[in-house]
Order: C-alpha cells, then sequence, then structure tokens
C-alpha cells in the first residue's frame, strides 16, 4: 500500500557458488526505499565496495568470498550509528551448486523454511541481532544441506504478518502449510500460488507491507 524498504537478490560469486539475500531496512516510504538501494551496492559483486568478497588472494588475481558471517560483521560495523536510528533485518546466504549446501546467516530476519522433496516444510531456526543496531553483536553461521528436490524460502516478515479479516496472522505456521500445498507445482508457480493464497488470506487485493519471497532449488 506504500513505498518500504524490502530488497533481494541473487547472483554468481564464482563458476559454482551462488549468493542471495533479502533485506528489510525498518520503516516505511521513500528514505526506506533509498536506503534499501544504496545497501543493495554493498551486497552486490559488481560493486567496487562490495562486502561480498574479503581480501585478494595475494597467490592468484582471485577475489576471496567472504563468509556470511563476515558480510554481516562488516555491513554492521559500516553501519552502526549508535542510536539504530536506522536499522535493517538481513539473511543472507551461499549455496553451493556442487554439493548443495547452503551456508547462511541471520541478522534479525524471518527464519528460512527449508521444504524437503519428500516431508513437510520446517522453519529453520534463526538468531542474530538486525544491522545497526549493535556496535559488536555475535552473528553465527548456519548451514542447511539441500537433496535433489529440495526448496527454501527466503522471505520478509510481510508474508507471515499479513492479517486476516478477524485480525488472525498467517505467522510462519501459516506459511508452511501454504507451501506444502503447493509443493507439487513448479517452483515459480509455487511462488505464485504462495502470494495468491495470502491475498485470499486477507481477502484484500494488495498488502500493507511489502511482501518479498526469493525460492531456491536444487535440481540435481
Amino acid at each position: 500500500e506504500e513505498l518500504a524498504g524490502d530488497i533481494l537478490n541473487y547472483f554468481w560469486l564464482d563458476s559454482t557458488r551462488i549468493g542471495c539475500y533479502v533485506l528489510d531496512v525498518v520503516g516505511h516510504g521513500v528514505s526506506a526505499a533509498l536506503y534499501s538501494v544504496a545497501l543493495s551496492h554493498f551486497l552486490s559483486p559488481f560493486s567496487a565496495n562490495s562486502f561480498l568478497y574479503s581480501t585478494r588472494d595475494e597467490e592468484s588475481a582471485h577475489r576471496v568470498i567472504a563468509s556470511p558471517v563476515q558480510v554481516a560483521e562488516g555491513l554492521n560495523q559500516t553501519f552502526f550509528d549508535g542510536g539504530a536510528l536506522r536499522f535493517f533485518t538481513l539473511l543472507y546466504g551461499i549455496y553451493d551448486t556442487q554439493n548443495g549446501v547452503f551456508d547462511y546467516v541471520s541478522a534479525g530476519h524471518p527464519p528460512v523454511i527449508h521444504q524437503r522433496v519428500e516431508g513437510r516444510a520446517s522453519v529453520q531456526p534463526a538468531t542474530g541481532f538486525p544491522i545497526g543496531v549493535v556496535e559488536n553483536p555475535q552473528y553465527e553461521p548456519s548451514q542447511i544441506c539441500l537433496h535433489p528436490g529440495d526448496r527454501l524460502f527466503l522471505y520478509s516478515d510481510g508474508l507471515t504478518e499479513v492479517h486476516n479479516p478477524k485480525d488472525q496472522m498467517i505467522e510462519e505456521e501459516g506459511l508452511c502449510r501454504i507451501l506444502d500445498q503447493h509443493q507439487p507445482l513448479p517452483l515459480v508457480k509455487t511462488v505464485d500460488a504462495v502470494v495468491q493464497s495470502l491475498r485470499s488470506f486477507t481477502d484484500k487485493d494488495s498488502f500493507q507491507d511489502d511482501v518479498s519471497i526469493l525460492a531456491v532449488q536444487r535440481v540435481k
């Protein structure tokens, strides 16, 4: 219903690993939206100021990929202002296409949902302060191993905090039920079905908050 601060992206970090994130700046309006766009430059593999790579390997011409925890720590060191007037949540992960491992960090963001090819969708634990709130937070690395056909869903709280006409929130459990109902669909159609199911739940055509979702599936 109004401009806000969600943004997401995915990109190749090297020939075998893909980085992806969902980011949500606190607040609404033009300032939150512009802040999220500015942050996206620090989470781009093409930017000279990218946090996605650590120091260059002195023995080769290749950049060294920063771990998700290093990315979160670097962002926090840069954007901590002491007063937390502007902060954001982040879920950033690196998917290895060779072994199906997804390494990630959560900085105050809604938890990842892991949907196994045989089994129900489950919410994975999420820890960590939002970026910019605490001066020296301790971010913990997390890992999920995907088997062929498994899916991951990264999303903003706009999905789980939607309300129905009875003022009930759908929450993570409701989102998992929707994903299980539409698991047989191809991944893109599953995402479309989730958004349509949320509209049906709210009985509205639009959402009060940003609704962002990024889906990952291991094919083989």
